[in-house]
């Protein structure tokens, strides 16, 4: 170690830089975005839907509980509270309840989230629709991905 340093400097040097290279990206709002000296580059990144899981049986006087969506990030890098959006509703097209939430992406992996208990839902078919990144937050190299839509069947 150079003399001019000592360990105190050093170690206060790379919190400094730690805290630069966490937080820049932060603060600046780039969220997925990479900055190149000849304007903005999208990285490769794809948030999806793989599968919304609907445990059977439900019935109507009992809260729908346990609904699950899993959610893929291909991209090289994790994400932070990316957004999603739960709505359910009548196989006659009438809409019933939605739901939001945040989700981590670890990068090139998956994750799981349960939604939140719904009440009150009279015996029927329904179409269960989970969105990630639902408000657009995101440039993703495919787009069409982000809503899975599956049944559920509540009983009398």
């Amino acid at each position: 170690m150079a003399a001019w340093l000592s360990e105190k400097s050093v170690t206060v040097l790379a919190v400094l830089v730690a805290l630069v290279a966490v937080g820049a990206p932060l603060l600046t709002g780039n969220t997925g975005r990479l900055a190149i000296a000849t304007g903005t580059s999208s990285l490769p990144f794809d948030f999806s839907v793989t599968n919304v899981n609907v445990p059977e049986p439900q019935y109507s006087y009992y809260p729908v509980r346990g609904i699950t969506a899993t959610f893929r990030n291909t991209g090289p890098i994790s994400f932070g509270f990316v957004n999603y959006k739960m709505e359910i509703s009548s196989s006659k097209g009438h809409y019933y309840r939605d739901g939001v939430g945040t989700v981590t992406l670890p990068a090139r992996g998956s994750a799981s989230a349960e939604m939140p208990a719904v009440h009150d839902l009279p015996a029927g078919e329904y179409n269960v629709k989970v969105t990630i990144d639902y408000l657009g937050e995101h440039s993703e190299t495919d787009e069409s991905n982000n809503a899975f839509t599956t049944k559920l069947v509540i009983k009398g």
